[in-house]
């Protein structure tokens, strides 16, 4: 079962697990085994049809783009597919800021060719509508286009959600983790996810299949935070210090490093930031994207944080 804890799968080496790392879940090993792959093999294609099967290698692009995913049986793949030059490993050697960094910018590429496909139609439809008597069709066609040609195929779609201010983590909890349709949630309590469930309201969190991504908590103004959710299993970890906190010498060396960091400085905040890449099947953005921003620290709240944590401001800049 993929709920189960790697400790409990001695297929999986739960037996040589140690520490916290036995208590993962199945499923969040697997995603990020899909998430850090150069090439995913679709075993067993031969048991799913040609529909399930093209579902199987969206969510499979969805969750990372730039791996190659081939259907076979039996394990039978071209051996040129993955020891050749096609085979190169290019994902399989970043770390969690570049697999986030990559998931962003295809989620936003991604974003963009919607938009510019909407924009599209869009015109087509008015042309049409102004040399056509039948604007009413003509409009429906071009709609019906849209939908067929974008990257919305099977409901499977991603978006980014950025913000540059903290989340107020009472909020945060209550009105969006606590929803999160995961049966495994390190970030709230039972009693938060009984009182969710026992409400009559419902959440749009529902449809998220896989999210992920840096969040910045109004209870730390060092320390940057990970999102992750994949399957049936939701957790909020330490991923050490926002590059802003780290002192300017500790920075890596490499010209080209210190300009991708440095270009996700903005203002007072420097990196710190809301970058989360969501993954679902007809998700409702603007409802996700505004529960969100309402759980993002109000003004006051956020002269407050300064206020709080002016102290720490002032040893950063003394840092650098």
């Amino acid at each position: 079962e993929s709920r189960d804890v790697i400790a409990n799968r001695p297929d999986l080496g739960g037996n040589e697990a140690q520490g916290g790392s036995g208590q993962r879940r199945v499923v969040d090993l697997l995603v990020e085994q899909v998430e850090c792959a150069d090439i995913v093999l679709l075993n067993k294609s031969d048991m799913v049809n040609e529909t399930e099967l093209k579902h199987l290698e969206q969510v499979v692009g969805a969750i990372n783009p730039l791996a190659s995913a081939y259907p076979c049986t039996y394990g039978k793949v071209e051996t040129e597919l993955v020891f050749g030059a096609s085979g190169q490993a290019i994902v399989s050697k970043l770390n969690t800021e570049g697999h986030h960094r990559g998931a962003v910018a295809f989620a936003r590429s991604q974003q963009r060719k919607e938009q510019a496909e909407g924009g599209a139609s869009a015109a087509a439809a008015a042309t049409a509508e102004a040399t056509n008597p039948s604007a009413a069709a003509a409009r429906a066609a071009a709609t019906q286009r849209q939908e067929t040609t974008a990257t919305i195929r099977f409901g499977i779609r991603n978006f980014v959600y950025s913000a540059r201010r903290p989340f107020h983590v009472q909020r945060l909890r209550s009105v969006v983790l606590a929803w999160m349709p995961v049966k495994k949630n390190t970030a709230v309590s039972h009693a938060e996810v009984a009182a969710a469930n026992a409400s009559a309201s419902t959440s749009p969190m529902k449809a998220v299949i896989r999210s992920k991504g840096f969040v910045w908590l109004s209870t730390s103004h060092v320390t940057a935070h990970y999102w992750s959710h994949a399957g049936n299993f939701f957790e909020i970890r330490d991923e050490g210090d926002w590059w802003d906190a780290v002192p300017r010498d500790d920075w890596p060396q490499v010209a080209a490093q210190r300009a991708v960091i440095e270009s996700e400085f903005e203002g007072w905040c420097g990196d710190r930031r809301q970058e989360i890449v969501f993954i679902g099947a007809s998700m409702d953005e603007p409802a996700i994207r505004a529960q969100l921003d309402e759980c993002l620290v109000t003004d006051d709240e956020l002269t407050e944080y300064r206020q709080k944590y002016q102290c720490a401001e002032k040893k950063i800049e003394e840092l650098n």
